[in-house]
C-alpha cells in the first residue's frame, strides 16, 4: 500500500513474492551459504521467513531484501508494516546487526 492507502501490488503478487521457491536440498544449501538467513527461504527475488530461527520475533511470511553493502528491507503484510534500513559498508556484520534490527522492529509493533 502507498502512504495514501492505494494498493500498489495485488495481494496475489505479494503472496507470490513471499512464497518459498527453494526445494529442500536448495534450502539446505541456502542456509549453509548464508548463515544469517537460517529460517528463511527465497521467494520471487526476496527472502521469506519460514520460521525456525531461534530467538526471532519475525512472523511467518514476512519478506524482504538485504543488500551486499548494508541495505535491509522488511515487509510484513499481516501487520501492514515495513522497514527500510541502509548503511554503506561492506563486511557490515550483517549476521549480528540484521537479526537484532528485525527483532527490535517487530518488538516495537506490539
Amino acid at each position: 500500500m502507498a502512504a495514501t492507502g492505494a494498493r500498489i501490488l495485488s495481494s496475489r503478487s505479494v503472496d507470490l513474492l513471499r512464497r518459498n521457491c527453494l526445494t529442500p536440498a536448495q534450502l539446505t544449501e541456502f542456509e549453509e551459504r548464508w548463515h544469517g538467513l537460517v529460517g528463511y527461504g527465497y521467494g520471487y527475488g526476496v527472502r521469506t521467513y519460514l520460521g525456525g530461527a531461534g530467538g526471532s520475533l519475525s512472523p511467518l511470511g514476512q519478506f524482504g531484501w538485504q543488500g551486499a553493502a548494508g541495505s535491509y528491507v522488511i515487509v510484513d503484510p499481516e501487520s501492514r508494516s515495513s522497514l527500510f534500513f541502509a548503511m554503506h559498508m561492506l563486511h557490515n556484520q550483517e549476521n549480528f546487526v540484521f537479526p537484532r534490527l528485525c527483532n527490535a522492529f517487530f518488538a516495537s509493533l506490539e
